[in-house]
């Protein structure tokens, strides 16, 4: 991890949860700080971080280690699995490494992948009856899925997503294939994962591939030139309307396809066929900032740029107005208000009533903005 990885993960963390210096304003809006020397090891819960793994040497994978821990709360032991590319000068097979999170730790397996990883998720394989990996990565000129069984005889099974051609001259496809989401979003008893292929520097592809597992075969595909994130991505969880719903970040790098381009961010809605029912340009500027579910089902809260109810205006330049609404799972918005600047981070956890749902918004300013579920402000610091 590098040095700027962990000034980001330490920064949020503290943002998160180190809250205090309550005081009430007359408008009935509570007031706190941040306190970032406060001692944070009587709090009753430990934080685990997720990082990603870049060098000069080997390709970036997204996920490098995930930890498998029992759903029993007294249980001191678990496991992780850590997977490791090749270096440029002395290629091998990735290698995904199955060990003990004990005190000691000890091998339990170790699987070779003949790919250059990217990403991976664990799920549950209906077909083996057992815990899989599903994963993505890249060979030669070619962007590829593969399905591991660890502690098993079988060996991986790969699937070819699509190829491309060097465009910049750099003798290599600069590939990177990122694992959205695995679930079974559709509700026919197999799961599905939704890998986004994009080119990086050579701007030729990018694409989303839904993939079923049990069967390792491409449902449907679609090119969606505006880039995708996972922290973005979300199954509907609607078993009679199955869909995903995701909002695209647009880098403006002048790529277009017959549905997107990438000078515009959007909300979009796709169904089970890989079918788009709903497409709405939300914002003209450089907008990353997440899309998040609602803990009731149905809903989720969407920062935006431009107003949902209007029609787009292929005229309008940057106008610099930021909104945040709750929307339906069709896209329909139920509630919208304003913010004051630009909205940065969107996270969703209790303020002061653990059973109640609170937005959390950081701006540009580094302000934080504190929303019941229903986007009533509650608290604020400045």
């Amino acid at each position: 991890m590098t040095t700027g990885t962990i000034g980001k993960l330490t920064y949020l963390l503290l943002s998160i949860v180190i809250i205090s210096s309550f005081s009430s304003k007359s408008n009935a809006v509570e007031s706190f700080t941040i306190e970032t020397d406060v001692d944070t090891s009587y709090l009753p819960y430990y934080f685990i971080a997720e990082a990603i793994e870049s060098s000069d040497k080997t390709s970036t994978l997204y996920r490098p280690t995930q930890v498998l821990w029992p759903a029993i709360k007294d249980s001191m032991s678990g496991s992780y699995i850590d997977v490791s590319n090749s270096t440029i000068d002395r290629p091998r097979p990735t290698t995904f490494s199955e060990m003990k999170a004990e005190a000691t730790s000890h091998l339990i397996d170790d699987d070779p992948v003949r790919l250059t990883v990217n990403d991976w998720a664990v799920y549950d394989d209906n077909k083996h009856n057992l815990k899989a990996i599903a994963g993505c990565g890249s060979r030669n000129d070619s962007a590829f899925a593969f399905v591991l069984f660890p502690k098993s005889e079988e060996e991986p099974e790969y699937l070819f997503l699509t190829s491309g051609k060097d465009y910049n001259g750099d003798g290599k496809w600069n590939v990177g294939v990122v694992s959205l989401l695995v679930e079974d979003y559709d509700y026919d008893g197999f799961s599905e994962a939704f890998f986004y292929v994009n080119s990086g520097d050579d701007n030729d592809i990018r694409m989303l591939f839904c993939v079923e597992l049990e069967t390792l075969s491409i449902e449907w595909s679609l090119s969606i030139s505006p880039l995708l994130t996972r922290d973005r991505f979300y199954s509907t969880r609607d078993s009679l309307n199955p869909s995903v719903i995701f909002k695209s970040y647009n880098p403006k790098n002048g790529i277009q396809d017959e549905n997107f381009s990438d000078r515009y961010s959007y909300l979009t809605i796709i169904i089970n066929k890989g079918n788009i029912i709903y497409k709405k340009i939300i914002a003209l500027e450089y907008f990353s900032c997440h899309l998040i579910p609602s803990d009731i089902p149905g809903y989720f809260y969407l920062p935006h740029e431009l107003d949902l109810t209007l029609p787009f205006d292929s005229t309008l330049q940057d106008r610099q107005i930021y909104y945040l609404s709750k929307i339906t799972a069709t896209g329909k918005p139920v509630k919208t208000i304003s913010l004051d600047s630009q909205p940065k981070f969107l996270w969703s956890m209790p303020y002061k009533c653990p059973s109640n749902q609170s937005i959390y918004v950081q701006d540009h300013m580094n302000n934080i903005y504190v929303f019941d579920s229903n986007l009533q402000i509650q608290a604020e610091a400045k």
